[in-house]
Order: structure tokens, then sequence, then C-alpha cells
């Protein structure tokens, strides 16, 4: 083996061995809007609190979801902007299995997708607790510096109709 090579490599195993394990910024933007999968209990906790459940749907390479999550979503959930004025949770349209619905029935996670009419990512809808749409959903992202100002338009009109 070059000697340089054998260098290199020892170098990048010891940086490897010796850097923190930090998660990376993709899973702490994960951590930011908790992913949902027992709908009923969203439901409880926005009926307790009054608020509108704010379903993000996403895709597991969806490119406009990654920056959506970056720079409206992160910046938002660490200020506190909706904190008490919205139950915010993701959903990945590529989701397989069932999760348990509104009503607490399981049903197929393709169903769920289906009865929102969810074909494009992101869509972001504005729920009571029973499911249905309470303000006019945001499909896609069309200018991302005014996005946070969508999202927070229809979390007011979500609320006022609660």
């Amino acid at each position: 083996m070059n000697p340089l090579a054998h260098i290199f490599r020892t170098l990048l195993v010891a940086v490897l061995l010796l850097a923190p394990a930090h998660p990376s910024l993709a899973e702490q933007d994960e951590c930011m809007v908790p992913e949902a999968d027992d709908w009923s209990l969203a439901a409880a906790e926005a009926r307790e609190h009054k608020e509108p459940i704010v379903v993000i749907f996403t895709s597991r390479h969806c490119g406009y979801c990654d920056r959506l999550k970056a720079e409206v979503l992160r910046p938002a959930m660490l200020s506190g902007e909706y904190t008490d004025r919205a139950l915010l949770r993701r959903f990945d349209i590529g989701h397989s299995g069932k999760v348990v619905d509104f009503d607490g029935d399981r049903v197929r996670a393709r169903q769920f997708v289906r009865r929102y009419q969810v074909f494009a990512t992101p869509t972001v809808l504005f729920l009571d607790d029973q499911g249905k749409e309470v303000a006019k959903r945001i499909v896609g992202v069309n200018n991302i510096d005014m996005y946070a100002g969508y999202l927070r338009d229809a979390i007011e009109a979500s609320r006022a109709e609660l």
C-alpha cells in the first residue's frame, strides 16, 4: 500500500473513532416535528388544548420537504412560535403498514394518505380533532421566503374554525 494512502486511512479511522456521536442536522430536524402514526392520540391532545392539528405530509427524497423543515419549521419550533397555537405532526406518504385513525380504528397508511388526496409533497393540512380540514391546505413550496407567513395565516384561520 502506498505510504501516503496508509497515513490517510489511519487518520480517517482516527477521526471517525474520535468524532462525537451527535445526531446529524437532518436527524435533529426530524425531531423538531414529531412523526405520527396514532392520530387518535394527536386528536386527544388537540382537543385538550383546543388547537388545530397541522399535518405535514412529506416523503423521503423530497428536497422541498427538507428545505421546509430546515428553513421554516425548525426555526419556528425552536422559537416556540407554534406553542399553544397548533399541534404539528409529520407523516411520510411512503409509510407502510397501518396507522391508528382519528376514531381509534387501524387503517392502512395508503388509505390515510388517499383520504386526504395527497399527491405532492410537502402538503400541509389543517385539521380538527375529527380529522376534518378546517383551513385551506398548502401544497408544495412556491416561495420559501413567504412560506412562514402562509403557514401562520393558515394556522390562525384553522384556530378560528375550531
